[in-house]
């Protein structure tokens, strides 16, 4: 999802330049703060660590995935006694009461997210952080333009600022 024109002033690695394809650390933290604060859900997502490809997660980097693929994925590192059925054959979500599901990487029953209530007011600021993002360092990169020294702290100073 593009959030803006991606005006950032970049911050590259310290070995040099970086390509065109190359993401700058502002770029990924629009991104970040842009899709979980607009496009996930947490009725609907999980967030998982890069584990579990045999059982439906997604490759590495990418996660989350669908709520309900989380009850396959816990019940396929469980070890349950013989004639024990698994919670998803029993149709039971072992994680339907709370508000957001993040998959515990060493633990797959464990979900440390379990007492994050006030998710929306979360997503809220995220989502206003990055339009404020965007919006600062589109008014940096026009700065710099006019010839004016770069300031990109203006911008952290603007993400910091967006209130919920």
């Amino acid at each position: 999802m593009a959030v803006g024109s991606g005006a950032f002033v970049p911050i590259r690695p310290a070995g040099g330049a970086t390509d065109a394809l190359t993401p700058t650390l502002g770029a990924l933290l629009v991104e970040f703060l842009a899709f979980y604060g607009t496009v996930f859900d947490p009725k609907a997502h999980a967030v998982l660590g890069s584990y579990g490809l045999a059982l439906g997660a997604p490759p590495p980097g990418c996660g989350f995935v669908a709520r309900a693929q989380v009850g396959m994925l816990s019940a396929g590192g469980a070890r349950l006694p013989k004639g024990a059925h698994a919670p998803h054959e029993l149709g039971h979500d072992v994680f339907a009461m709370d508000p957001v599901v993040s998959v515990d990487p060493v633990d797959l029953h464990n979900n440390p997210a379990k007492s994050c209530y006030r998710i929306g007011q979360i997503q809220k600021l995220f989502a206003r952080a990055a339009v404020a993002a965007v919006a600062a360092a589109d008014a940096e990169a026009m700065a710099v333009r006019r010839g004016d020294e770069p300031r990109p702290a203006r911008v952290l100073a603007a993400i910091l600022a967006a209130e919920a």
